[in-house]
């Protein structure tokens, strides 16, 4: 009786961790919708610490100037530099977050988020990926499994898929 007392303890305290764990979801149930409302819940950390609008790679299917921000699991990956290690990976639940402008004072274009989650049904590349419009409009489906953001992605010096590091 002892052991089965002991063993509920402990199942249960382990069950109210989980449940109080923040910046995490369940992998697999999380859609679009509920993507977006995560992003917008979070605290971020600006690359570097920069909240400037840097100009955008080239090519880049986003916009001219981009701010890319990382949520605290992600940050959390990063060097003393604000880098992430060549060879290294972000932990699960990190959230890479890329403001779009149109030009240095231009208007807002969208989000792209990237979110960690490698066991999710569409994940690719151990990601899921998206874009929204500024009031949450999906503009690329987590559904789309990365298709429209993989090759460029894929390309020479990213980190873990994260394109940021090669360019500023």
């Amino acid at each position: 009786m002892k052991k089965i007392w002991v063993l509920f303890t402990l199942v249960s305290f382990l069950v109210i961790i989980e449940a109080c764990k923040k910046d995490e979801v369940p992998e697999g149930a999380l859609n679009d919708k509920d993507l977006f409302n995560l992003i917008e819940k979070q605290n971020y950390s600006f690359y570097k610490g920069n909240d400037s609008r840097l100009p955008g790679a080239n090519p880049n299917a986003h916009g001219s100037h981009i701010r890319t921000l990382f949520n605290p699991i992600a940050q959390s990956a990063l060097d003393s530099n604000g880098v992430l290690p060549s060879n290294a990976t972000f932990p699960d639940s990190s959230i890479v977050l890329k403001e779009v402008f149109d030009g240095e004072n231009g208007p807002f274009k969208l989000y792209a988020v990237m979110m960690k989650l490698p066991n999710h049904p569409n994940q690719s590349g151990g990601w899921i990926w998206s874009e929204y419009e500024e009031d949450g409009k999906t503009i690329i489906s987590i559904a789309d499994k990365g298709n429209q953001c993989l090759s460029c992605h894929s390309a020479v010096d990213n980190r873990d898929l994260v394109r940021t590091f090669a360019f500023h």
